[in-house]
């Protein structure tokens, strides 16, 4: 029987294999084949792969696939260059698929090899392929796509230590953080599946387990952790901007006072540990050492009266852009 596209039969054993939750999969054997599965097994997609002679003369490869707690390790497969409709890419051009989570499969004048290992080598092809990914960290297996080949990473965050700058006292108590600084003092407990340990100046954190769950957490105690540390020593800052006629804001102490175009003013008292400052009539600024807070008190003054899109009245973030629309033309 004649074929028109191996690779797109290949690609589509692979998928059906999958959603019929199979161990391996066949196909005939050839060079392309055996060359697109050789990417796939040292990126970490499949289990593995050989070939078995049927008969004299006969060959098929045998595809061991991957599962990662019973659900397929790839999610998306899908054929990009076909025999009716070549793609090629220049090196430059070939973009980054899932946001590094997925590959692009390339045929290159140095043979068939994934897009890092392209940039690395800084040749172009043609695009067989690409995948995706089920999740973020999904096996143990599935390398991030950078130009650090050979690197097996779950989670860019969570391995990066947490500095701990000068002035600020860390006390670690098993899961239990605790940060005092010029600007106060915050606590948090670190999350069970997550171990955490100081070396000298820095905290170091690691899942404690290989669990999905713990590579959830990883990264984010460790942010939590960074925000606690730099909460106490700088501190953060959000401001926002009022536009509007007749719209300004004063801020006391106690209270936020704004006048957004109703027919009161509007009071919004401020919560102990932030502080406010108008430093316009139409420029807020709200300070201090907790990010939730400070975020979600930001949140909650923008939310008094949103910038609308034809005139930009409102309130709005000072780093924040409004797309603005065409009013009605007379």
């Amino acid at each position: 029987m004649s074929m028109t596209d191996p690779v797109g039969d290949l690609l589509t054993r692979i998928r059906n294999g999958q959603s019929a939750r199979l161990d391996s999969v066949t196909v005939p054997a050839s060079r392309l084949r055996s060359n697109v599965l050789d990417v796939l097994q040292r990126e970490g997609y499949i289990r593995g792969w050989f070939e078995e002679e049927l008969r004299p003369g006969v060959k098929e490869i045998r595809v061991e696939l991957k599962y990662d707690n019973g659900r397929p390790v790839i999610k998306e497969i899908k054929r990009v260059s076909t025999p009716g409709r070549r793609v090629y890419s220049k090196i430059r051009e070939l973009p980054r698929h899932f946001n590094g989570l997925g590959i692009s499969i390339l045929s290159t004048p140095r043979g068939v090899m994934s897009d890092a290992e392209a940039r690395a080598a800084n040749v172009g092809g043609e695009v067989i392929c690409r995948r995706h990914v089920r999740r973020r960290g999904a096996c143990r297996q599935c390398r991030r796509r950078s130009h650090l080949q050979g690197v097996l990473a779950m989670s860019r965050v969570g391995k990066n230590p947490v500095p701990i700058p000068a002035g600020v006292t860390v006390d670690l108590k098993g899961q239990h953080l605790k940060a005092k600084g010029k600007r106060g003092e915050l606590q948090f407990t670190v999350h069970d599946d997550v171990e955490v340990t100081r070396d000298g100046d820095v905290l170091n954190f690691k899942p404690r387990t290989e669990s999905r769950r713990a590579r959830m957490q990883w990264g984010t105690a460790r942010n939590l952790a960074s925000n606690l540390v730099k909460g106490v020593s700088d501190g953060f800052t959000i401001n926002l901007e009022i536009n509007g006629v007749g719209y300004r804001a004063q801020a006391d102490a106690k209270n936020l006072k704004l006048q957004l175009g109703f027919s009161h003013d509007v009071e919004v008292p401020i919560p102990a540990g932030i502080q406010i400052k108008a430093l316009k009539p139409t420029e807020i600024e709200i300070t201090g050492a907790d990010r939730q807070k400070v975020g979600q008190l930001a949140a909650e003054i923008r939310s008094l009266r949103p910038p609308e899109p034809y005139k930009g009245k409102g309130i709005k973030y000072s780093t924040e852009t409004i797309r603005r629309k065409e009013g009605k033309k007379k």
